[in-house]
Formats: structure tokens, sequence, C-alpha cells
């Protein structure tokens, strides 16, 4: 089988196999040589089912890439075919210990969420693992800014940078520049989180000899991770509210691209650059924290991120659109057949919802009535994406401006 390999790797990933990238240079990531039809859709049966393999069918057709005829028994053949289900990931899990020298930074940027701020530095003064810095970036107009802070807070390593203009990317670089730990831990301000939260971090990347460890977020009407993902495993994605990133390396790949001051996805965007970089990327599914999502502040300033994917799941009208950044991120690292298909793929997921059989027609109905509206929604971002990747990324220099800064 011309997939063979592709399914191989699958059921690594998902076995809990660890696998390093390495480093690259920058670039689109090129597609393999063309793999059969019928081979691509045992794969997508076998992994994702068969909605997933219908979708796939349908692309492969009205994409050009095999006439119809090929198609259709390439289906007929997958479905003769028992699936065999994905091994489930190993339940590995570490143990903090209260020992490691390892010295850590908290680096939170926040606008205009002070309780939010207050509650999670609360819980920071909780930590058995305790923070060697606690960095806030306060992108707050100066006439609602708290200026007490630090008094209020004298018994943590505490130091807050203002910035006047808002943006999380140029926030996060700003913070950066002020660690002197060995470590940095990416939290967002609207969180509640463990004591053991930095301490399980820790463990975790002494344990294997990672560069990063990603936890995972519940937020209100999401269900947790099931039991059996709740081990460690290699990470496909960053998540820059629950991630500890090696100081070194965060500054070697430049830190946070200042494309997405305004708009979501800059942690998906460092993470595969981390991974481009060789950076031994895991999971903890079992370090979590509960994002509240708060109302204002933060993304919301920028009208970004407004409606979360869970959130558009829970409700009949409202979708959880695509927009420039993430279609910047297609541009930039994969090339226009990602931009394509990701805009598909929005479009159509967004027809679904969860709930009762009525709820999801009526979503269905409202979904296919509103497809051209969105269709043209997407058109403005992708010729925003388009100005992004002629004038961006917009990396930091960490090194030069330290020297800078020494002389």
């Amino acid at each position: 089988m011309q997939a063979a390999a592709s399914a191989l790797g699958w059921e690594w990933f998902h076995g809990g196999v660890i696998v390093r990238a390495v480093g690259g240079p920058e670039g689109e990531l090129r597609l393999p040589d063309q793999v059969s039809a019928a081979d691509q859709l045992h794969f997508m049966r076998r992994f994702f089912g068969d909605l997933w393999m219908g979708y796939v069918a349908c692309r492969l057709v009205t994409a050009g890439m095999f006439p119809p005829a090929v198609v259709a028994r390439a289906v007929m053949d997958a479905r003769r075919h028992r699936c065999r289900p994905a091994p489930l990931a190993l339940r590995r899990t570490v143990v903090p210990t209260a020992a490691s020298p390892a010295t850590v930074a908290v680096l939170i940027p926040t606008v205009d969420r002070v309780a939010y701020l207050r509650a999670a530095l609360e819980q920071l003064r909780a930590q058995t693992h305790r923070a060697a810095q606690v960095i806030v970036v306060d992108q707050t107009p100066e006439a609602s800014r708290d200026l007490a802070l630090e008094a209020d807070f004298p018994d943590l390593p505490l130091h807050v940078v203002r910035l006047q203009a808002a943006g999380q990317s140029s926030a996060r670089n700003a913070g950066i520049h002020h660690v002197r730990a060995d470590w940095t831990l990416l939290l967002d301000d609207d969180i509640d989180f463990p004591p053991t939260l930095i301490a399980q971090h820790v463990a975790l990347c002494e344990a294997t000899g990672a560069d990063v460890s990603v936890g995972v977020a519940t937020e209100d009407g999401v269900a947790p991770l099931p039991e059996a993902q709740r081990g460690w495993r290699l990470s496909p994605v960053l998540m820059g509210g629950n991630s500890l990133v090696r100081t070194a390396l965060l500054r070697e790949v430049g830190g946070f691209d200042l494309a997405f001051d305004g708009g979501s996805r800059a942690d998906g965007d460092l993470g595969l650059r981390l991974q481009r970089a060789g950076a031994l990327m895991l999971l903890d599914g079992a370090n979590s924290l509960h994002h509240h999502h708060a109302p204002r502040g933060g993304l919301r300033v920028h009208k970004a991120r407004t409606v979360t994917r869970a959130s558009a799941r829970q409700r009949i009208w409202g979708r959880h659109p695509v927009v420039a950044t993430e279609l910047y991120i297609c541009l930039r690292h994969f090339g226009e057949w990602s931009l394509r298909e990701v805009r598909l793929l929005r479009l159509f997921s967004g027809l679904r919802m969860d709930g009762g059989r009525l709820a999801q027609v009526a979503r269905l109905t409202v979904g296919v009535l509103t497809l051209w509206r969105e269709w043209r929604r997407q058109e403005k971002g992708v010729a925003q994406a388009r100005v992004m990747a002629v004038t961006h990324p917009s990396l930091e220099d960490f090194e030069r401006c330290q020297i800078q800064g020494r002389s």
C-alpha cells in the first residue's frame, strides 16, 4: 500500500510512540507524491469513519484528482474491509517532584481583566513549584489599570510590564525580553489551575527530555478529555494558555509573530516553528486548567475569537469563522492547497451542532442558507491573509536586543 507508512505513523502517534522532527528551513511543507484513491479512502475510513471517508471521496472528485468511477470503486472497496480501531495512547503519567532545581518564569499578558488576573496571581501563590519570575504584561488602558498589583502580591516575584497598545504577540514578546529563567510558562489571565500546574510541566520535561510541555484546558459546555487520553504523548499543537517552553528555544525561533497581534492562532504558528526547529513537544492530558473565556479583554479587544468552536456547536445561529490569521498560517507553512481545504472544511463543519435531532435540522437549514454569505466573508479573509503573507513574518531578534541593551 502506498499509504502504509502513513497508517503506521498514525498508529504509532496514537499509540504513544515519540518521534522528533529534524530541523529544516522555513517554507512550505510539501505533500508527498500522490496516493491512490483506494489507499486514501481506506485510511480515512479506518481512522476517521464513514462520514469523513465520504467527504474525502467528494473532494477527490471535485478537485479533479481522480475520475468519479475510480473513486466509486475505491469507496466500495474500502467498505468491504473491516475497520480496526486506532490504538489508544499509553496511559503514562509523571509524578511532580518538589526538589526540582528548574527555574520557571510565568508569563501572563492581560487586557482589562483585573479580577481574573488577581485570581490567577492568588493561585500562583499556592504552586508547589515556586515560580522564579511572574511577568505580567498589562495592556489595559491607563484609566483602568490596577496599579496596586506589586504592593498586593509582595510574596510573588512579580514584575509588571505596561504597554500602551494592545497586541497579544507584542505583549508576549515584551515579556520574553524580561525572562531570566530556564523555562517560560505561557498562561492566559482568565484561568483556574491546580497547585501542581508548574510542577507537573517541569516533571514531564525532566523525565522525558522534552523542550515543550503542553497542557490541556477545559471550558464550560465542553466535556473533559476521556480517561484514556489523560497520559502524555507527542503533541501536534502548542497551547499559548498552558504550555511550558524552554526559554532559549523560544528566543531562538523568534518568539511570537507580530502578524497575530490582533488575531487568533499565534500559538499555532509558534508551535509549527518550534517543531520545525526540532523541538520535542509533548502533550500532557493530565495537566489541566479551566479557561473561562472572559467576555471582555484579551482578543475581544480586537473583536477576535468572539465565537469559539465549542460555543458555535451549542447554538443554531453563529459560526466559528475561519479568520485571516488562520489563513495566513496556511499560506506561510503549507501553501495554496491548505488554504483551499481549510476553507471548505470550516464551511461545511458549520452545518453541524451538538444537541437533539430538531436542533441539528434547524442548524443544517440555517447553515445551508448562509453558505454563500460565509464564503464571501472567507474571501475577505483570504485577501487579508495574502497581504499578511507579503508583509510578515515579523519575528523578534532577542539576541540582538540583548546585545544592544548591554552596550
